[in-house]
C-alpha cells in the first residue's frame, strides 16, 4: 500500500509540473516594452500561432519607414539629416535622421527602404503618414524663389507691376 501511494504521489507531483510548464505557454508576453496600440483579439478567442493579439509599440523608439527611389540611393548615407511634415501638424516640421539603408532594393518597385530616427518627445505617432525630406546638400547664401515664379529656366521678378524674366 505504501508503495502504491508513493507511486501516486510521484504521478501526481509529475503531473503537477507538467500543468505548471504548460501553464506558462498560456500566459501572453510582448517582446519588449510598450504601449497597446490595437487589440486584435477578444477574452475567448482562441489563440493561433502566427496571429497578432495585439499591437503593440514603444514610442520613445519611434522610427519612420521611408521607400526611397533607386535614382537617388546614391546620395544617400547613414547619419544624414532628414525634415519630416505631417497633414496632422500643417506648417510643422520635424527633424529627423537616416539611421539605416536595406542594402537590397526590391526588383518589381526599384526602391529602397529607408528607417529615420525620430527625436524623443515628438508629437508624432505610430501608424501616421509623413512626408520625408532628406537633405542631401546646403547651401548657405542660396537665392530662393517660389516654383510659380519660375518657366523655362528662368524666374520672374516684379518691379514696378511687371515680372520680366531673368
Amino acid at each position: 500500500a505504501l508503495e502504491d501511494a508513493v507511486s501516486q504521489l510521484r504521478a501526481a507531483e509529475a503531473a503537477a509540473q507538467s500543468a505548471r510548464a504548460r501553464q506558462s505557454d498560456y500566459r501572453l508576453r510582448a517582446p519588449f516594452a510598450g504601449r497597446v496600440l490595437r487589440r486584435e483579439a477578444e477574452p475567448g478567442d482562441l489563440a493561433r500561432t502566427g496571429t497578432p493579439m495585439f499591437v503593440i509599440a514603444d514610442p520613445a523608439d519611434l522610427r519612420i519607414t521611408a521607400d526611397i527611389d533607386e535614382r537617388d540611393i546614391g546620395r544617400l548615407a547613414p547619419g544624414q539629416e532628414a525634415v519630416l511634415k505631417s497633414d496632422a501638424f500643417p506648417g510643422q516640421t520635424f527633424p529627423s535622421r537616416l539611421t539605416e539603408l536595406t542594402p537590397q532594393g526590391d526588383a518589381a518597385s526599384r526602391v529602397f527602404r529607408a528607417r529615420l530616427a525620430v527625436p524623443a518627445g515628438t508629437p508624432l505617432r505610430p501608424g501616421m503618414t509623413v512626408e520625408a525630406n532628406l537633405v542631401v546638400a546646403r547651401r548657405a547664401a542660396a537665392l530662393q524663389a517660389p516654383p510659380e515664379a519660375l518657366s523655362d529656366g528662368r524666374v520672374r521678378v516684379v518691379l514696378g507691376g511687371r515680372a520680366p524674366a531673368r
